[in-house]
């Protein structure tokens, strides 16, 4: 299997709260989970590259900085 160099892993974490409605919108849209964790990474990459979002690297510069 070859694996594209361009694929990043993410590690993220869910609530009880935010799992629950994750599940609700699954049932409801016919979706896997994975689908549309993959759009909400996406928009907040797109995000951050476009200047709305903080980068980790950003956000650890300004909390060191306080």
């Amino acid at each position: 299997m070859s694996v594209n160099p361009n694929n990043h892993q993410y590690q993220i974490t869910v609530t009880p709260e935010e799992r629950r409605q994750l599940q609700f919108l699954c049932e409801t849209t016919g979706e896997r989970p994975s689908a549309p964790i993959r759009r909400l990474i996406a928009a907040e990459v797109f995000l951050t590259k476009a200047g709305f979002l903080p980068t980790a690297k950003n956000f650890k510069s300004k909390v060191k900085s306080c």
